[in-house]
């Protein structure tokens, strides 16, 4: 039991120390998390991405790429282009799997509609 009137706590006050050793689910070193994320930062990604990837943050959502918020837009509102707002405010019920949700909308998902120019077919003749 702590003591009254000591600034200092007792045996009842201290914390239970954090294991030393990693879990045997882990299979990267902590060495190689640092370097796959100091890549990805190197490379130009958020830190919602390096989150992401590197760390496995199920809750990461980046803002500020072109392709996502059309993406969740068009799959669970049937809005052919949104903003990062409406991607925010699509994805609030899946509150804490966010990135989770957009990944799976990534890997299964369909692509938003295309209103850009199309190229001319080219005969093969031609080339």
């Amino acid at each position: 039991m702590s003591r009254i009137h000591s600034g200092r706590k007792g045996r009842a006050g201290s914390h239970r120390p954090y294991p030393l050793t990693r879990p045997e689910w882990v299979t990267v070193s902590a060495e190689e998390v640092v370097s796959q994320a100091v890549q990805l930062t190197k490379a130009g990604r958020s830190a919602a991405q390096v989150g992401l990837v590197a760390l496995g943050d199920a809750d990461a959502v980046p803002v500020g790429d072109y392709h996502f918020p059309h993406m969740v837009a068009w799959n669970l509102a049937g809005e052919p282009r949104g903003t990062d707002e409406r991607m925010l405010e699509l994805l609030a019920p899946y509150a804490g799997h966010r990135g989770r949700a957009l990944r799976l909308l990534t890997l299964g998902g369909a692509g938003a509609p295309r209103f850009g120019p199309r190229m001319q077919l080219r005969s093969l003749r031609s080339i």
